[in-house]
């Protein structure tokens, strides 16, 4: 009697593979650090007018570094992060809120796909998109350099293309 039992219990719970584990716990690590990230920003509130001027001064001087080096492709990147900069700062609390959202989003996909439910994969597209386009909501499109976009798009593709192999395992 006991062994059907335990045969019963089985088929309620799948097995998580391996591999689907190692996932979970990458994506989590991640979104951890983004959430521990903006809790902290949201505390510490926005840049000071000093501290921005700084920050504009140092990149200024590696725009000019760069201009000197002939890396003109790279200064554009640098005059567009201190709009980025200047967006985001003004906007801080809106933009560390839809952080923190945006994360939690994902971090409920990711519980979900290691509680081996097939919802937390569509939670985890969703959040690997909002993650991508979240800067146009706050930044002006032009200022936003492609390979920020680019690069967001690939990363989050690759751990959706991973997670995908792993569906057959969920329900």
């Amino acid at each position: 009697m006991s062994i059907i039992i335990e045969n019963q219990s089985n088929e309620l719970t799948p097995k998580r593979p391996a591999f689907l584990l190692v996932l979970c716990i990458l994506s989590f690590i991640s979104i951890g650090m983004s959430l521990i990230t903006s809790l902290f920003s949201l505390v510490s509130g926005p840049s000071s007018e000093e501290v921005l001027v700084s920050a504009k001064v140092e990149l200024t001087k590696q725009i000019s570094q760069m201009n000197d080096l002939g890396v003109s492709w790279a200064s554009d990147i640098l005059r567009k992060m201190i709009h980025i900069m200047e967006a985001t700062n003004a906007s801080h609390y809106l933009y560390t809120f839809s952080t923190i959202l945006i994360a939690v989003v994902g971090g409920i996909g990711v519980y979900m796909m290691f509680k081996c439910k097939k919802l937390g994969f569509h939670f985890y597209i969703i959040y690997s998109l909002l993650t991508a386009v979240q800067l146009y909501f706050f930044v002006d499109a032009r200022y936003i350099p492609p390979f920020l976009v680019v690069s967001s798009i690939l990363f989050s593709g690759v751990f959706i293309f991973l997670y995908a192999l792993n569906l057959k395992h969920l329900k």
